[in-house]
């Protein structure tokens, strides 16, 4: 077990831990500036939390294009506001100190890191990581984003606005839970659902390691695109199981004489259900019967639940 402080050639260490790290990265970093994709070459896999709050991204400290470009790699991006750390987690080895991800800090500023191999050191500090992977961030919302994107003047720093506008947008789609039923649909409802899929297809957001999954609602759908959903099912056997969250994609509504429509979710195709009460018991038991009510959840529950799925 080492531990050092890097007063020097920060950033050549960085790149070197990120790139012979044979694992899925940690990192949460306060500010991920233009060209900072290439600056930190994360694996597929890895977990990246930043502040992409509209004051981080108007500002130009945070660039949606190179958080875009990472969620293409695979790499699972995050918001977290007001966020000020700079932690990097390569394998074995942690790295904290000052360094944001940027051409300002590797190119012009006096940064230093302190690295250690020291188990308990790096275990906290992964740990730190994954408590901030609440707010995942959607291609479709960092495209959002890039709308009030602007870059920075002057080697990264802010713009000379005095005040920020108020934070009046979301940035974070609602959470809902779906309560659902385990059926058999008839061959033209089947094919409805078919066509439906095509376009969800067409429309998703990531490919590496996620799947198109499907449920049919009756009535009115209270699903709209980008909401993040996660299905509540009774399997029949005396267990309902929860899905992992993932946004909506499509949502194609099915003409019949009871009005119902498919809703297209994109989820991680290695995340396995888990029963509610499993979910519960890691959340509070207290926690169990609102699974159960479905409908939109609170903020504080939200984050609870996207923090343990993030797991």
């Amino acid at each position: 077990m080492t531990t050092e402080l890097i007063d020097e050639h920060v950033w050549t260490r960085l790149r070197d831990a990120a790139r012979k790290c044979r694992r899925s990265g940690d990192v949460a970093v306060a500010y991920f500036g233009k060209g900072a994709s290439k600056l930190l070459p994360l694996r597929a896999g890895s977990r990246l939390v930043v502040d992409a709050s509209e004051a981080a991204v108007r500002s130009g400290q945070t660039c949606p294009d190179d958080l875009l470009r990472l969620l293409d790699r695979g790499v699972n991006v995050f918001s977290y506001k007001d966020l000020h750390a700079k932690v990097y987690v390569f394998g074995n080895r942690a790295f904290v100190g000052s360094a944001n991800a940027s051409h300002n800090s590797s190119e012009r500023l006096i940064e230093v890191l302190l690295a250690t191999t020291e188990r308990s050191a790096v275990a906290a500090a992964r740990k730190f990581v994954h408590g901030l992977c609440k707010q995942r961030l959607t291609p479709t919302v960092i495209k959002r984003l890039n709308k009030i994107y602007r870059p920075p003047n002057n080697f990264g720093q802010a713009r000379g606005k005095k005040k920020q506008p108020s934070e009046t947008r979301r940035t974070i789609p609602p959470v809902k839970l779906a309560l659902l039923k385990l059926e058999s649909w008839p061959e033209k409802i089947q094919q409805a659902h078919d066509r439906g899929l095509t376009e969800a297809k067409r429309r998703r957001q990531r490919r590496a390691r996620y799947l198109i999954d499907a449920f049919r609602w009756s009535g009115n759908a209270p699903f709209k695109r980008d909401d993040i959903v996660m299905q509540v099912t009774d399997d029949g056997n005396g267990r309902k199981l929860m899905s992992p969250p993932g946004p909506v994609v499509h949502v194609r509504r099915f003409p019949s004489a009871r009005k119902s429509s498919f809703v297209y979710v994109e989820i991680p195709s290695e995340t396995r259900r888990r029963s509610i009460k499993a979910v519960a018991k890691q959340l509070g038991e207290r926690n169990a019967k609102r699974f159960q009510r479905g409908g939109l959840v609170s903020k504080e529950l939200a984050n609870k639940l996207l923090a343990f799925w993030s797991k």
